[in-house]
């Protein structure tokens, strides 16, 4: 399918295939016919069109998300855990440091 056409054309034809038509008003068999869609083609189309769709979605999912992120309010400061050892240091420190 041509780019910017428009999606609804292969269910259109879809649904016009086996229909008989003519040129102009001319009755010669090589001016007249049956159409035919290449259901083949068509499954194509549809598969390029639903992986479009699901592009689509997720980058509107992603534009979603990065916006919520930018409304969260930030994230309190990581807590520090110390080992024994490193408490006790800090603890004789601050002692220290009393008067």
């Amino acid at each position: 399918m041509a780019s910017g056409a428009s999606e609804s054309y292969p269910h259109f034809l879809v649904f016009c295939s086996g229909y008989r038509m003519r040129i102009g008003s001319s009755t010669d068999k090589k001016d007249s016919g049956r159409i035919h869609v290449d259901f083949a083609q068509a499954r194509d189309d549809l598969y390029e069109w639903e992986c479009k769709q699901r592009l689509l979605a997720r980058e509107e999912r992603h534009r979603r998300k990065i916006h919520e992120e930018h409304l969260r309010p930030p994230s309190p400061p990581p807590i520090e855990h110390y080992s024994e050892h490193e408490a006790a240091l800090l603890a004789d420190k601050l002692k220290g440091e009393q008067p």
